[in-house]
């Protein structure tokens, strides 16, 4: 038995690591007091939560909130700002990646004055020169503070206040191990998990419902190009490693570590270069299956030029609908790798090096007509399959389109 996660009406209290406390704590005793800070994090990691807080303690104690839109200097970037009219103010800025060189320059403006309040948020990536100047100014004053993923500890809490009742250990284990404590894909997962019933002596199977992953749909919206290929072949298992990226993606080592970077910058990708487990089933469920069967594809053809092992991109494309005769070569492959333990798979892959796509392109006449006519399109593509079998010595050749 199971039961939907119920959820209060309200917001739990946000759950904050220990540097970001210590910030807003500092803000709360003097929120007079000179600040100029940096927050950097991937996405999800609640930078945008912790500027709102922020924002309503400064609020509270009548310091004007301002905004780069709001700056004196907005639509005349070269003059320098005021600092009087500044002196009860406090800058936050929310996405700086997102902003242009001349917006962070003037951020850099008013972060130079002397009694200037200017909290900064944004992604490690992308980080041209400006921002990267700002991020060294700020650093002068305050060492940056850089959000931290949930622990099991803050996820129980979360669940606790989200739900006023206690966490099931079951759960908390779940959205760790699915989300690796990035807090917004927490919270995200939080309301759409079944509540196992307590008792028994098997862990219980938490499902991961079509409506959760769809929460993921944006994410992936906002991926497209090169680092759309490239977060498809992590999702294909393929690790951080350029030898493989480089020739996928036709970039060299440094743009790979680049887009490694963007990808990083996303939450989905961990720092060790591997997707988090509900990034890859978001990525399976959301982005089309020919995208995927196409990077795979190459993946292998990749791997067995270079010797390298295939067996496990080559069972993911069993079934797929590839042929011709470089799969053929490396399903051939991948059956040598599985016969000695996995000989029934092996069988079924030789049988998908057999098979090639014989689909006859557009505008190739057709028969069957009292006028010749010509294709239009393909519905389905048409495969040929070729059966070798051999018995003492006598062998017989097979072969019917499919």
């Amino acid at each position: 038995m199971t039961a939907r996660v119920a959820t209060h009406t309200s917001h739990p209290k946000p759950i904050f690591d220990q540097p970001t406390r210590d910030l807003l704590d500092a803000v709360t005793a003097d929120p007079f007091l000179s600040m100029r800070v940096a927050i950097v994090a991937p996405g999800g990691y609640g930078k945008s939560l912790i500027l709102r807080e922020l924002s309503e303690i400064y609020r509270r104690a009548g310091v004007m909130v301002a905004e780069v839109s709001e700056l004196p200097t907005a639509s005349h970037p070269d003059s320098a700002p005021d600092e009087d009219a500044l002196a009860d103010s406090v800058l936050l800025v929310d996405d700086a990646h997102q902003l242009s060189d001349v917006q962070v320059r003037q951020v850099i403006a008013v972060a130079s004055l002397p009694r200037s309040r200017v909290i900064v948020a944004h992604r490690p990536w992308p980080a041209g020169p400006a921002l990267t100047e700002l991020d060294e100014l700020l650093g002068r004053s305050h060492t940056a503070v850089r959000p931290t993923p949930f622990d099991r500890s803050h996820i129980r809490a979360y669940l606790t206040a989200a739900t006023r009742s206690v966490a099931h250990p079951a759960v908390v284990d779940f959205l760790y191990a699915q989300t690796g404590g990035v807090p917004r894909f927490v919270a995200r997962l939080a309301t759409s998990v079944d509540v196992p019933a307590a008792g028994g002596s098997e862990p219980p199977v938490i499902p991961l419902p079509r409506g959760a992953i769809e929460r993921f749909r944006p994410d992936l919206e906002a991926v497209d190009g090169d680092l759309q290929r490239l977060m498809l072949a992590l999702e294909a298992g393929v690790g951080p490693h350029t030898d493989l990226l480089g020739p996928l993606l036709d970039r060299d080592r440094t743009a790979v570590s680049d887009l490694m970077s963007a990808a990083r910058a996303t939450g989905l990708v961990g720092e060790d270069g591997v997707l988090l487990p509900i990034g890859r089933r978001a990525i399976a469920v959301l982005l089309p299956a020919e995208h995927r069967i196409g990077v795979r594809q190459r993946l292998a053809e990749l791997q067995l030029e270079r010797g390298g092992q295939v067996l496990g991109l080559a069972r993911s494309l069993l079934g797929a609908g590839v042929g011709g005769s470089r799969m053929a070569a490396i399903f051939q492959a991948a059956a040598r790798e599985a016969i000695a333990t996995e000989p029934t798979l092996a069988a079924e892959l030789l049988a998908g090096a057999a098979q090639v796509d014989i689909t006859p392109a557009k505008g190739t006449p057709m028969s069957g007509y009292y006028s010749v006519r010509a294709a239009e399109g393909t519905h389905d593509p048409l495969f040929a399959r070729a059966l070798v079998i051999e018995v003492d010595g006598k062998q017989w050749d097979l072969f019917r389109p499919i």
